[in-house]
């Protein structure tokens, strides 16, 4: 089956055989109807060269605004404009792990994570910027912060950017890739 609302981010399985979709966002214009799907996250299965739904999350409460595997792919998480963190168990059936909430004031753009799957960022509106680890599922404190990213340095599986902009995309491939200029 098909699910037609507007997406706001996406990504791929490490294997490469899911693809997850964040639903939500606006469409301008007069006389907008309420997004049914906003919140929740698609899974497709494109086992088989087959397009296809095996699993809808539906725990947010707006709009889906960066979703990442883990490097190793055991776990998906998902940031939304609600201001929380899903972190899902992509090993069985996407079944909720934990909700990490309480520290943006304001919805999350988007989501960095770490090349291990120890630590993320995520970046809110109005410039908030947190970094979780994940053992415990808190938020390092202010003054741990920066020893942290030391730490870490430049070993990120970077998948958005700090201004929510996604580095990754669905394309098409066409016959006619020679006619495009």
């Amino acid at each position: 089956s098909a699910v037609s609302d507007v997406y706001k981010r996406q990504t791929y399985s490490p294997n490469g055989h899911l693809i997850v979709v964040g639903l939500g966002g606006d469409v301008s214009g007069n006389n907008r109807m309420p997004r049914v799907h906003r919140g929740k996250i698609v899974i497709i299965s494109y086992l088989q060269g087959t397009l296809r739904i095996v699993h809808m999350t539906t725990d947010a409460k707006d709009s889906i605004t960066a979703v990442v595997f883990t490097p190793d792919g055991s776990k998906l998480i998902a940031t939304s404009y609600d201001s929380n963190i899903y972190i899902y168990d992509a090993l069985n059936n996407f079944t909720l792990m934990t909700t990490l909430s309480g520290s943006h004031k304001e919805g999350i753009k988007s989501i960095d994570i770490s090349e291990t799957g120890q630590y993320i960022t995520t970046h809110g509106e109005y410039n908030e910027f947190f970094i979780w680890d994940l053992t415990t599922a808190a938020v390092v404190s202010k003054k741990d912060s920066f020893d942290t990213l030391a730490h870490i340095g430049l070993n990120w599986s970077v998948r958005q950017g700090s201004f929510g902009l996604n580095t990754i995309c669905l394309l098409y491939t066409s016959d006619a890739a020679d006619d495009m200029q």
